[in-house]
Parts: structure tokens; sequence; C-alpha cells
């Protein structure tokens, strides 16, 4: 058993709680034999941890564990929940994050409970909902605070499907990273929003759901050549769709949103 000087571990404010509800020891979040893993990629795995009581609080964890060299991703990933809340937007409520004496690394979020990712929301919603324009108008706020996703899909926007009014949460903030200047900049505007149409037909919606998406995202403002960025998206979303099906064949467990792998309650 390694001493708690061998290993890095920051716990967020109010994080000790969650911990002690969990009796969850981050010590030992590589062999807890309660976390179920249920995506191991080559970097990392993706797990969760559900509560043994019904007390108000959390009713799982979430946890990354990233494989050595890849340890001080968990760092990484921190700071940009700290960048997201910097910029006003919601995420995931971190717990916890830290490295092993051994180089891997690790981080605890708590479960987004009632929530549920866009696309899955979209999928089920019996009528028209304003889901499209809280996530463009995201998406541009995101852009505006100078940041990026590099995964932007709408499987990592979390959204409350019993109230249209609620804050909408961006997950995975470890693909989020500052943006390059003018003009490299566009590139990654233009990946983002790609990777939104994409994933919007990928739930069956057509071009009008698209138009407005866009529209709701460019009606906010301050973003640069729009006219450019507008030609740009189709085609970089077809190379979205090409790329997909060849990680798809390749990996087809990579694709696996948290929404799909969480146990029913």
């Amino acid at each position: 058993m390694n001493s708690p000087s061998d290993w890095q571990i920051t716990i967020s404010p109010g994080g000790d709680a969650t911990l002690q509800r969990f009796s969850l020891d981050p010590g030992h979040i590589f062999d807890d034999p309660r976390i179920t893993v249920w995506r191991d990629l080559p970097e990392r795995q993706n797990a969760y941890m559900l509560a043994s009581s019904t007390s108000i609080g959390p009713a799982r964890l979430h946890i990354k564990r990233y494989k050595s060299p890849h340890g001080p991703e968990a760092a990484t990933e921190a700071g940009a929940v700290e960048l997201l809340r910097q910029a006003g937007i919601a995420t995931v409520p971190l717990v916890a994050w830290g490295t092993s004496p051994d180089g891997r690394g690790f981080l605890i979020s708590s479960d987004l409970t009632g929530m549920i990712p866009a696309d899955q929301a979209i999928r089920n919603a019996t009528s028209d909902t304003n889901i499209l324009p809280r996530i463009g108008a995201l998406a541009a706020k995101l852009h505006r605070s100078g940041l990026h996703h590099r995964d932007l899909y709408l499987c990592h926007f979390f959204v409350d499907p019993g109230d249209d009014r609620s804050e909408v949460h961006l997950i995975d903030p470890g693909r989020v990273s500052r943006l390059p200047r003018v003009p490299l900049n566009l590139r990654w505007i233009v990946k983002d929003l790609a990777q939104l149409c994409y994933s919007l037909r990928e739930t069956g919606m057509g071009g009008k759901q698209n138009d407005e998406l866009l529209r709701c995202y460019f009606a906010q403002g301050q973003v640069p050549c729009q006219w450019l960025i507008r030609r740009l998206i189709p085609l970089k979303t077809a190379f979205i769709a090409r790329h997909d099906r060849k990680l798809r064949t390749r990996q087809p467990t990579r694709n696996i949103s948290i929404g799909q792998a969480n146990p029913k309650q």
C-alpha cells in the first residue's frame, strides 16, 4: 500500500463530503472492487461507482482512470473544468483528481442526476423543444470565451428533459482547450460546429433543425468570417462522417456515451 505522500491528490471544495459518502479513498481508485469499468481504451478507463445509500447526494460518481504515461492528463482535465467555470459554462461537478506513484492518473466527478445527453433528449422529444437554441447559444459562449471543445457532439451537452429553462452542462472537459489566434481559430470553430451538425443529423434531424442550430449560434454575434465558416461546415461534416465510420469499425466502444453506459436506477 502506498503512503499518502506517494500520491498527488487534489480534492475540490466540498469533495471530502462526497468521498466520505461513498466511502471512497482516492488512494484505492485503481483497485476498489465497487468501481465498474464500462469503457476500456488504450489510454484510459471510464468507470462509475454507485452510492450504497439513498440519502441526499449524488447517486453515483464518474471516474476516469488514465493509464501510464497518460496520468498527467487528469490535471489537464481539472484545469479545463476551471476554464469552463471562469467562462460561466456549467460542466461536471469535480470531486477530486490526482496521480499515483506509478504515473497513472484519475479524475472523479459527481453525476449530473436527472440530466441526460442532448442527443437522447432530442430523440425522446414528443414535440418541439428549445434544446437547439440553448445548445447553439452555449457553443457561441464557448467560442466567445476563447475556448473550443474538440469533441463538441450533442452527447456532450447534458440537459434536464423536464425543464426547458434549466442550465445546459458541457461535459468531457478534458477536450477543452484555448482557441489559437486568428486565423487558426477558424479551424477549431468549424470543427466544433461541424461535429454539432453531424451529431444532429445522426439523431434523424434534417436541414431545418441544422439551420436553426446554426442560426442560434450566429445570432450571438462576435463570430468572425461567418460566410467562410458557413461554407466550410458542410465539408468538415462530410469528413467527420467518413472518419466516424472508420473509427466505429476499429473501436466500436469508443463513442459510447455516459448516457448509454449508465445503469438504470
